[in-house]
């Protein structure tokens, strides 16, 4: 057996066309909330992340997103405002409401990402969230290898 690369999975990302409704279907039907709000450009909500790479090319792009903590597991809701993101593209692909990826901790970030290069593993998104802190996250797209998207969050700006 290969060495544990993943020790726990701290987010579930869910891509949604309406956020609103999707929240309060969360929390009205399934007892699951309350949500909040915490990316909204237009309203001046959350931090922009900056520096952001789709497929490995530099491109900004406008999202709402809420999250609520569910024990041990935060559920992110994500509804993109335009057609440049992963989470556009994951919305036509996919439809409304599938999971879009899982964030994780792993015991060795490095060890992580060496694995995904050897596994031919796309980053199919990167960026900095509050650039002054030095947090920066990474999406590998590991469909093939564990049937979802992959988020890895790392205290290293992007490269």
């Amino acid at each position: 057996m290969a060495a544990k690369q993943i020790s726990q999975i701290t987010q579930i990302g869910i891509v949604t066309g309406d956020l609103k409704k999707m929240m309060k279907n969360y929390e009205e039907k399934l007892g699951i909330g309350p949500f909040e709000i915490v990316v909204d450009g237009a309203n001046g909500i959350g931090a922009k992340a900056e520096n952001l790479k789709v497929h490995g090319k530099l491109q900004d792009f406008e999202v709402l997103v809420a999250c609520c903590k569910l024990e041990a597991v935060e559920i992110e809701l994500i509804q993109p405002l335009d057609d440049k993101s992963i989470y556009a593209e994951h919305l036509r692909k996919h439809g409304e409401g599938v999971i879009n990826h899982i964030a994780i901790v792993t015991p060795d970030n490095a060890a992580f990402r060496t694995l995904m290069k050897e596994e031919n593993v796309e980053s199919i998104l990167k960026g900095d969230v509050n650039p002054a802190e030095g947090e920066s996250f990474e999406y590998f797209d590991c469909g093939e290898l564990m049937g979802t998207i992959v988020e890895l969050h790392d205290p290293e700006p992007v490269e």
